[in-house]
């Protein structure tokens, strides 16, 4: 007699090398108000199943909420955000906070990066970098 097996459930691993620095520490997640794209979701559920507490925020928050609680800022660059404006998050965000600072821009130029990492930025990253370089950042 044949048995019929189930197919083999695929699951998603999280990088636990990479996410393991994660744990109990808290961040802070800046976004526009579109939707947001399903690799971002994904960093952010990863995030999380490392441990850390992830508030996610829009930028209408910005001059309220207190940075210095945060160990990690990100900032992601909504469709119709200007680089001016980012700029200006992150130098406030930069100005209440020494932690690491992350943005995640729609699009890379050498232009857009020198005013990030100019402004405070730590890393200015496009969204089209695979998840693992966007979790090592």
């Amino acid at each position: 007699m044949l048995s019929v097996s189930n197919p083999p459930v695929i699951t998603y691993t999280a990088p636990t090398h990479i996410l393991r620095r994660f744990a109990q520490s808290r961040g802070v997640w800046l976004h526009g108000h579109e939707p947001m794209r399903q690799s971002t979701q994904h960093i952010i559920d990863s995030s999380r199943f490392a441990g850390m507490h992830l508030d996610l925020l829009t930028y209408v928050d910005l001059p309220v909420i207190p940075f210095w609680r945060y160990d990690l800022i990100v900032l992601e660059q909504g469709r119709s955000q200007p680089m001016a404006a980012m700029v200006t998050s992150i130098k406030r965000a930069r100005w209440l906070s020494s932690a690491p600072l992350v943005v995640l821009a729609r699009r890379i130029t050498p232009e857009a990066t020198i005013a990030g990492l100019k402004a405070g930025a730590d890393s200015v990253v496009s969204f089209r970098s695979p998840e693992s370089v966007l979790l090592a950042h």
